[in-house]
């Protein structure tokens, strides 16, 4: 349970929370982006991830 003792604050947590949980994801993206622009990856094998990979779950989403 939420420690606020009212719903507004309440509300203002889960809205950090959220604001935590967007800033976390956003530094893990900006990390694999800095990792994936410093390795050579062919572009057979960037095609095949994308289509055929874990990728094409997310690419059907999009």
């Amino acid at each position: 349970m939420l420690k606020g003792a009212t719903i507004r604050e309440k509300f203002d947590l889960v809205g950090i929370g959220l604001s935590n949980l967007g800033n976390n994801i956003l530094r893990a993206f900006n990390l694999l982006s800095s990792i994936r622009s410093r390795l050579i990856i062919y572009e057979e094998v960037k095609q095949e991830v994308y289509t055929g990979g874990w990728c094409a779950p997310m690419n059907e989403l999009y």
